[in-house]
This record gives structure tokens, C-alpha cells and sequence, in this order.
């Protein structure tokens, strides 16, 4: 069985997978947008609800100061449009969250079928001889596998790689605005995360490419040895399985 390859250029590969977003680039567009207000609305929701809190403690001291704990020293209404508009918020991101995810699921599930359509046409232009150089195991694994390795990556990366950027930017805003200390102290820790990250990334697709060779190797025991039992016998090969 021959050995999985790794692309000669992760970027030219990558643009070669591009190509089948761009029947659907303003769907994706769309998902982009969604996640942005989504994480928006989640990110800054907090601070809103932060001023009921402060109200909560004013009205506190106001009343410890006066000897006694009066409800008029709580602005009820306030704190009342405070929470409805946090509420508000929370319920658009929860919509705005929900199209995401619909929309993005319809799009890469057409994106793999677009993609599973052309390594069928690539499969059928191959000469008998490479088909004959391949295992049916191999071909399995990377016409089922490997595919739905990209569709399970697409459909969770995309939008959690929005949703993270779109988070870290706007929580760096709002650190800063309270403290640039802790702020320069969160900036620190994440360039220190992404530099750990860049050393073990190497060494995990590595351990990823080696998996996917030990699953096409026993895509091809299961699909030579055990499915193929009847050609076996056949050919009188049972010694060799």
C-alpha cells in the first residue's frame, strides 16, 4: 500500500480547497457577519449588566449610610431596563447563533458534496493501472474519511475561529478600558499561548498524518481480508490472508 503524502505546500493545498467556497462565498460571508454580531452582543452584554450591579451597590451604601435599608434607595426601574435589556441581547445572540449554524451546516455539506463530486470524476479519469497500484482500503480512506475529516473540520473551525478572534478583540478593549495592566498582562499570556501552540502544532499533524495511515491500513485489511473472502477463496489465497 502506498504511503500518505504530505502536500509538498499547506498553501497552495489550502487555495485548492478554497476554490469550492466560491459558489457559496455569500453564504459564508453571511455566517462571517453572524458570528461578528453574535459574539458582540455575548461580549459586551456583561458590561450592561454590570451597571445594574453597580446600581444594587449603590443603593446599599445609600442605605447603610442612612441608618436602614429603604427600597426607595434602589432604582427599581432602572435595574428593571437593565435586565430586559440584557435579556434582549441574549435572545438575539441566541437567533443570530442558530442561523449561524444552519447556515454554515447547509454550505459545507454542499461544499463536500461538491467536493466528493469531483474526486469522482478524478477517480474515474485514473488509469486502471494506478487503481491497480492502490489498495481498495486506501481508496476508501481517503474518498470517506478523509473527506468527512475536512467536512468536521470546516464545520467547526470556521465559525469558532470567528468567534474567537471577534471575542479576544473586543475582551482586549474592554480589559484595557478597566486596566491597561491587565490588559497588557492578558495580551502577554496569549502571545506566550501562541507560541506554545506554533512549537506543538508541527509535532500534532504529524501524529495526525500517522493516524490516518494506521486507519487506511486497516480500512484495507478490513476491505482485502474480511469483505474480500469470496475473491480469496476463489483465487485459492487463503494461505496469504
Amino acid at each position: 500500500m502506498l504511503g500518505r503524502k504530505t502536500p509538498r505546500s499547506t498553501r497552495k493545498t489550502f487555495l485548492r480547497l478554497i476554490q469550492f467556497f466560491g459558489p457559496y462565498r455569500w453564504a459564508f460571508l453571511a455566517v462571517i457577519i453572524l458570528a461578528i454580531c453574535s459574539t458582540l452582543t455575548e461580549t459586551f452584554s456583561p458590561a450592561i449588566l454590570g451597571q445594574a450591579t453597580t446600581l444594587i451597590a449603590d443603593g446599599l451604601q445609600h442605605g447603610a449610610s442612612q441608618a436602614g435599608l429603604d427600597a426607595s434607595a434602589f432604582d427599581f426601574d432602572q435595574i428593571e431596563g437593565i435586565i430586559l435589556t440584557c435579556a434582549s441581547l441574549y435572545l438575539v445572540s441566541g437567533i443570530v447563533r442558530y442561523f449561524q449554524d444552519f447556515i454554515l451546516s447547509r454550505t459545507v455539506s454542499k461544499t463536500i458534496a461538491d467536493l466528493r463530486q469531483a474526486m469522482q470524476i478524478k477517480l474515474n479519469r485514473l488509469p486502471i493501472s494506478r487503481l491497480d497500484s492502490l489498495s481498495n482500503g486506501e481508496i476508501l480512506s481517503r474518498a470517506i474519511n478523509d473527506v468527512e475529516n475536512i467536512a468536521r473540520t470546516l464545520q467547526q473551525n470556521i465559525s469558532q475561529a470567528i468567534i474567537s478572534i471577534t471575542q479576544f478583540i473586543c475582551v482586549t478593549i474592554m480589559v484595557l478600558s478597566l486596566s491597561y495592566k491587565i490588559g497588557g498582562m492578558m495580551v502577554l499570556s496569549v502571545f506566550i499561548a501562541l507560541f506554545v501552540v506554533s512549537r506543538l502544532t508541527p509535532i500534532t499533524q504529524r501524529l495526525f498524518a500517522d493516524r490516518q495511515r494506521l486507519q487506511g491500513r486497516l480500512n484495507d485489511l478490513i476491505e482485502e481480508d474480511y469483505n474480500g473472502q469470496m475473491e480469496i477463496k476463489a483465487f485459492n489465497q487463503e494461505d496469504y490472508h
